[in-house]
């Protein structure tokens, strides 16, 4: 009826999808900012650390976030790095 409302909002949408049952579409794929392509670990010596850091982190969380805390502030200067780039 000709009557429309914008109201501005922020907000993050993260979808997932299985490249096995195919690609998207071009015309679907520009709609996204952001698109990351990931694959699994094939690598069975890599998948065995990441199953054993998961029990070492179910076993002991404070002891395993003490044991990464290092890393993670790496990480998160990083990031913090990369988003201010992303957000100029």
């Amino acid at each position: 009826e000709g009557i429309s409302y914008s109201h501005p909002a922020e907000f993050i949408l993260i979808g997932t999808m299985n490249s096995a049952e195919g690609e998207l579409r071009p015309q679907l794929l520009d709609r996204f900012g952001l698109c990351v392509h990931i694959e699994g670990i094939a690598d069975i010596d890599q998948r065995v650390k990441v199953v054993k850091r998961r029990a070492f982190y179910e076993n002991d969380p404070a002891r395993f976030h003490d044991a990464w805390k290092e890393e993670e502030k790496k990480l998160s200067r990083k990031k913090g790095l990369t988003l201010s780039i992303f957000f100029k």
